[in-house]
C-alpha cells in the first residue's frame, strides 16, 4: 500500500535530524522538503495497516515533530 505522509517540524533546527532518522525508515522511499501547510512528504510502501501504524509511531518520535497527517493512495492516475 502506498502511503504519503505530511510531517511538520517544531522548528528548523530540526530539519538535519529529522531526515537522518527519516533515512533510516526502511519503508520509506522518498522524502521531499515542501513549502505549504507541512514541511516535509514522505512517501512509503506498507503491507499492511499495521505496519503503516508502526511507521507514524516512528516519524511522530522523530525529535521535533510536531504533526504527522497519514494519506492514502487508493488508485495511481498516471
Amino acid at each position: 500500500m502506498e502511503v504519503f505522509l505530511e510531517v511538520t517540524v517544531q522548528h528548523k533546527k530540526y530539519y538535519a535530524g529529522f531526515m537522518e532518522k527519516i533515512r533510516q525508515q526502511p519503508e520509506v522511499r522518498s522524502c521531499y522538503h515542501v513549502s505549504g501547510e507541512y514541511d516535509f512528504l514522505v512517501k512509503a510502501d506498507v503491507s499492511s495497516e499495521k505496519n503503516l501504524e508502526r511507521l507514524e509511531r516512528s516519524v511522530r518520535k522523530i525529535n521535533g515533530v510536531y504533526g504527522v497527517q497519514c494519506v492514502y493512495a487508493l488508485q495511481e492516475i498516471i
